[in-house]
C-alpha cells in the first residue's frame, strides 16, 4: 500500500475536517499542531489513491487562508503498518459494489503527475545533445536506406516527455505547460 504524508499549513485549526476523514477511512492517521498565534501545522498520512481527493477537500477549505500551503511527500515506510480492514470489508462486499470506486480512486494525485510531467520537459544540455546524437544516427538510417536505423534514432530521442506533457497540459487546460512543452518540442 503506497503512502502519502501530507503537510498542511493554515490559518485556522482543521481539527474537524480531519475528524470526519478519519471516519470516512480516507485517511490514516493526523496530527496537528500550532505552530505561531497566527498558523496550524497538520500532517495526514493517507494511502496514494486517497491524496487527490484530500487536496481537493482541504484546497476547498482553505481557498481563503491567504497562508494556507499543502506538502505532499511520499513515505518510502511508516510503523506501525496501516491495519487493513478495507480488505475484510472488500470479502464482505460484492465485486459489483466496490468496482466503481476502486476505478476513481486508485491512481496518484494531479499535483504529483504535474510535478512528474513538469521534470521530463527540459533544454538542458543532454538534451540536446541526444536530440543531435538521433539526428546523426537518423542521417545514417537515411543514407543507409535502413529503417531498424531510423526507429533507434526515435528511440534515442528524447522527445517522449515534452509529448506527454503536451497531452497533459491540453488534458488540463494548463497554456503555460503547454507552451513549455511546445516549445522543448520545437
Amino acid at each position: 500500500m503506497a503512502e502519502r504524508l501530507i503537510e498542511v499549513f493554515s490559518g485556522s485549526d482543521p481539527e474537524k475536517d480531519l475528524k470526519e476523514m478519519l471516519e470516512e477511512k480516507s485517511i490514516i492517521d493526523y496530527w496537528t499542531v500550532k505552530t505561531s498565534e497566527e498558523l496550524w501545522q497538520t500532517k495526514i498520512l493517507a494511502l496514494a489513491e486517497n491524496s487527490e481527493k484530500i487536496l481537493d477537500s482541504l484546497e476547498q477549505r482553505f481557498t481563503q487562508d491567504e497562508s494556507f500551503r499543502a506538502i505532499l511527500f511520499q513515505v518510502e515506510a511508516s510503523l506501525p503498518r496501516a491495519q487493513e480492514e478495507e480488505k475484510e470489508e472488500e470479502k464482505q462486499a460484492t465485486e459489483e459494489e466496490k468496482k466503481p470506486e476502486k476505478e476513481i480512486f486508485k491512481r496518484i494525485s494531479r499535483e504529483e503527475l504535474y510535478h512528474d510531467i513538469s521534470e521530463m520537459i527540459s533544454n538542458d544540455a543532454v538534451d540536446i545533445a541526444m536530440i543531435v546524437l538521433s539526428a546523426i544516427v537518423a542521417t545514417i538510417g537515411l543514407v543507409r536506406n535502413s529503417p531498424a536505423i531510423i526507429i533507434g534514432a526515435m528511440v534515442i530521442a528524447p522527445m517522449l516527455g515534452p509529448n506527454v506533457a503536451q497531452s497533459f497540459a491540453t488534458t488540463l487546460g494548463d497554456f503555460g505547460l503547454l507552451a513549455k512543452s511546445v516549445r522543448t518540442n520545437l
